[in-house]
């Protein structure tokens, strides 16, 4: 080692929550005093570091430097100049190294995530601070499952050593970095404890009354139901009713159901209120101090009309749904069919706001949904796994791939061909919305991506099995035939032209997802539950599982002061 030179790992975590929707800052890079435990799950990789420097004289850790690790453009360039700044003394901060200021210094960067493109707006802060030692260089940088921008975080390569060392450590199957790291999404952990704390009971109620509450209440009501033919049910519409004892209490457990669903919109209803009167901030207070003017409220006055609407809207249906419920409940008739057609306009309602155009991906559902997250997103910026375009000629030469894909904890099960297919289809889906940024291109891309959840699967699978049930109901053949001639006569009840209305919007779901999703058995054995958090997650963590020997190799002769050749380590 050079000892008239001090070398230091400068080591930096990355954004946890891609989609900003964790409302937890246990894990999150929250602090800009410490890493916060950002690194706690990486004890082999932290080992390997410290024991690098203990056997190295004159080579430090720095790893104090934390931030709050929020998706946004503006968080990370915050993150990158304030490191400078901290490390140099720069626009008012206290020099961290200001004993080294005399001395050379050869900084070793290392970043994980965005972590990688906080490192590149370090090294453009660096160029310009007065402060900075000339003397001070960029001897490596490590990326690990970094994702790079076409345009965002560009590197500046300034203050390289002319012998730095790029090195890019990447996993194949890493969603995060492939595909979902394209977007710069707003913090919604701020806005969930400013509605915590503010709207105190939203919490509790969509916990009692949605997870524990409401689905146990239909389960409960779904399991009461006399078993009947469907078909007998369509054409025998008065016939078909409950016992008083069946009837009072399974219309007292609809009410209370319905009750639930009405809390829950109404806490919703002064959520949104108060996000709409707030003005956007991040979850750090330091990105607060350096953000300056803040214009953008959580949720815009568009979309708070739209939603405020929605919810009366659908208060109101609640409400009615209720009233005549509970006014059969006390004339003690239980004869189901007429009280749907009581409610047929309410339940109509619901099918108007659930209808959709599958040729422009449009709807009233569809298209809130598409103002909910384009409200969310900060930036699109299509990445890539390398940083090669990034760099000039002469540090391209200096680039080393690191390959760890075999190491993730599901190289075994997966079907590597299907996958490489699925990821091409995301990509392909990618460049679509990147030319047309509209809401059926990113619909598509959604759908695609949510391809490998058994969630999905069993929705879409729902959507078959509904369909056929409504087919048997309204009957095939002659019986389908009178059915539709009744309509025509304008002799069928509401109830079944309701029937039709539904299977008709069922199909058009099942055409969607068929039409957008391209169906690919990526595990060998049947997809579990969560494999897109495997690979969005867990698969995007395999570079920081520890610092692996080559990149060691790759490392340490930029402080012995011999280099390996360029290589492709897999």
């Amino acid at each position: 080692m050079d000892f008239d030179t001090q070398h230091i790992f400068v080591l930096v975590a990355g954004t946890v929550d891609p989609i900003c929707l964790t409302p937890s800052s246990i894990k999150r890079a929250s602090s800009y005093t410490s890493s916060n435990n950002y690194w706690a799950e990486n004890t082999k990789f932290i080992e390997k570091l410290r024991g690098l420097c203990e056997t190295h004289e004159n080579l430090a850790l720095f790893d104090a430097h934390g931030w709050s690790g929020d998706n946004t453009k503006a968080n990370r360039e915050i993150a990158g100049a304030y490191l400078a700044n901290r490390l140099c003394g720069s626009n008012g901060e206290v020099a961290y190294y200001s004993g080294y200021r005399n001395r050379k210094v050869a900084f070793h960067l290392i970043g994980h995530s965005h972590g990688g493109n906080v490192l590149n707006e370090f090294t453009k802060r660096a160029a310009v601070a007065p402060e900075w030692p000339e003397q001070w260089q960029i001897k490596s940088i490590t990326y690990l499952s970094t994702p790079f921008f076409n345009q965002l975080h560009q590197l500046d390569e300034s203050r390289f050593a002319s012998d730095c060392r790029i090195i890019n450590v990447t996993n194949d199957f890493d969603l995060t970095q492939r595909v979902i790291a394209d977007f710069s999404m707003y913090d919604l952990v701020s806005a969930y404890n400013l509605v915590k704390d503010d709207v105190p009971t939203l919490a509790r109620v969509v916990k009692e009354s949605s997870a524990e509450g409401i689905k146990a209440k239909l389960l409960g009501i779904k399991a009461k139901l006399p078993k009947t033919s469907a078909f007998k049910i369509f054409i025998n519409y008065n016939g078909y009713k409950f016992t008083a004892a069946e009837g009072q209490e399974i219309y007292q457990d609809a009410i209370a159901t319905l009750l639930d669903c009405k809390a829950i919109l109404l806490e919703l209803k002064g959520s949104v209120e108060k996000l709409s009167q707030t003005l956007y901030y991040a979850s750090d207070d330091v990105v607060k101090r350096y953000s300056g003017d803040i214009t953008r409220h959580f949720i815009n006055a568009e979309l708070k009309s739209e939603l405020d609407r929605l919810i009366d809207a659908l208060v109101q249906d609640i409400s009615n749904i209720m009233e005549a419920i509970d006014k059969r409940n006390r004339k003690g008739d239980y004869c189901v069919l007429p009280l749907i057609g009581d409610i047929a306009e309410e339940l109509n309602h619901i099918i108007d706001f659930l209808s959709i155009d599958v040729g422009k991906a449009s709807g009233p559902f569809v298209d809130l949904l598409y103002a909910l997250v384009s409200n969310q997103i900060e930036y699109f910026d299509n990445t890539s796994t390398t940083p090669e375009k990034q760099l000039s000629d002469s540090f391209k030469s200096r680039l080393s791939n690191v390959n760890v894909t075999a190491l993730d904890s599901k190289y075994s099960d997966i079907h590597l061909d299907s996958f490489v297919a699925f990821i091409q289809h995301l990509q392909q889906a990618e460049q679509d919305y990147e030319q047309l940024p509209d809401q059926k291109n990113l619909l598509k891309l959604c759908i695609n991506l949510l391809a490998p959840q058994t969630e999905l699967s069993g929705f879409t699978a729902g959507l078959e099995t509904a369909s056929k049930a409504l087919d048997g109901m309204i009957g095939s053949g002659m019986r389908r035939f009178l059915a539709r001639s009744f309509t025509l006569w304008g002799n069928i009840k509401p109830i079944r032209k309701m029937a039709y209305r539904v299977l008709d919007l069922t199909k058009s779901y099942d055409r969607m997802f068929k039409e957008y999703n391209r169906e690919t058995l990526i595990l060998k054995e049947k997809a579990e539950s969560g494999s897109l958090a495997h690979f969005s997650v867990v698969s995007h963590s395999v570079s920081r599982q520890e610092l692996y020997p080559e990149v060691v190799q790759l490392l340490e002769p930029q402080f012995k002061g011999c280099e390996p050749e360029r290589q492709t380590v897999s």
